[in-house]
């Protein structure tokens, strides 16, 4: 599976691991042992992800809240048996996934009132965007645009549909290039991540340049970017 938000998935994946495999004092040092629970942790974070439902990356304060509502949800209660097929089926964990987001999206209006502005993870305070464009056959670009000193800190690309031989996809923003030809396959279903610190120049919108004629094909490009501190 490929998450909207890696940021979500790591979160929620990092609360449920805890919470079921360190209720107690840990002393086993085989990491095999633990794949009944890794497997769960994954399918919770899979439908975590998919009921968050929002590729924008989050802030600290969302990060943080979400591993420890999760973590503290499964504390004590893990389920079992672990080999049960139910635990490893994202639906399974629907409701609960639900209640937890409900927490989190109130913690954000209570800050939003305080006019607390959350800094990013990593302790910077810029704020944090993501231009998210459906590709297909034609070049593009974005209504949105990236601004001037605007720092663009990662580039997806997310094939869906492998493109016909041949054909190539590229990013750039008035003349900077952010993602080139040779940073993906296309004619391979798979998400694509190339972590950037590029500082856009002159602000513009994002291009999108699809090459090499393709006749099938689809993807999505994600540009996250922000706005330093100075």
């Amino acid at each position: 599976m490929t998450p909207i938000n890696v940021g979500v998935y790591v979160a929620a994946y990092s609360g449920a691991i805890a919470g079921m495999t360190t209720s107690g004092w840990i002393t086993d040092d085989h990491p095999s042992d633990y794949a009944l629970a890794t497997a769960i942790a994954g399918a919770y974070a899979q439908e975590f992800d998919a009921v968050w439902n929002n590729a924008t990356p989050i802030n600290s304060l969302e990060q943080e809240s979400i591993t420890a509502i999760v973590s503290e949800n499964f504390r004590g209660r893990a389920p079992g048996p672990l080999a049960d097929p139910t635990f490893v089926n994202p639906a399974n964990w629907t409701a609960n996934v639900s209640a937890c987001i409900a927490i989190i999206l109130e913690g954000n209006t209570y800050f939003a009132s305080q006019g607390i502005v959350p800094p990013s993870p990593g302790g910077g305070s810029g704020n944090s965007n993501v231009i998210r464009l459906p590709v297909e056959l034609v070049s593009l670009s974005s209504v949105t645009p990236i601004a001037t000193n605007d720092v663009v800190s990662q580039v997806t690309l997310d094939v869906d549909t492998a493109y016909s031989p041949g054909a190539t996809l590229k990013v750039t923003c008035n003349g900077q290039t952010l993602f080139d030809v040779g940073d993906s396959n296309p004619q391979a279903i798979g998400l694509y991540t190339l972590p950037l610190d590029v500082v856009i120049g002159v602000g513009a919108v994002v291009d999108v340049v699809v090459a090499g004629g393709p006749t099938v094909g689809s993807s999505a490009v994600s540009i996250f970017y922000y706005l330093p501190n100075n």
